[in-house]
């Protein structure tokens, strides 16, 4: 049993450290964000907490998950995958915290990281 579950950790490290990477951000983003927009404006809290999160993300997911060196065909696939979710969140939250407020709008930020945002990742990263 115990080799069995060795042998499927080993097998799937890159799954799992992906996994946990998501699970980390998608928590770290909307609770630095529901953090700034306390002090500052929502729209600018969102501008810093989108530079701030992708690369710290870019970063970790490159050089732990995927084990990769940073180049430049690495930073214009992260940019050319994240850029659209960034400015989706910008819309989301210059539209929505007048009616919902910040912690409301980070939730639903951090559902759709976790759904569109995933897929959307998938979609650009796909080989072709």
């Amino acid at each position: 049993m115990k080799f069995k579950l060795k042998n499927l950790i080993t097998r799937n490290i890159v799954r799992i450290r992906y996994i946990l990477s998501g699970f980390f951000f998608t928590v770290l983003g909307p609770s630095f964000f529901i953090l700034l927009a306390n002090y500052i404006s929502p729209k600018i809290a969102i501008l810093i907490t989108e530079v701030c999160i992708h690369i710290l993300r870019f970063n970790l997911i490159t050089r732990w998950v995927f084990r990769l060196r940073i180049n430049k065909k690495s930073i214009y696939s992260y940019f050319k995958a994240t850029i659209p979710i960034s400015i989706s969140n910008f819309i989301l939250v210059s539209l929505l915290v007048p009616l919902f407020g910040n912690f409301v709008v980070a939730l639903i930020i951090a559902t759709f990281s976790v759904t569109i945002g995933f897929a959307w990742n998938k979609i650009s990263y796909q080989k072709k």
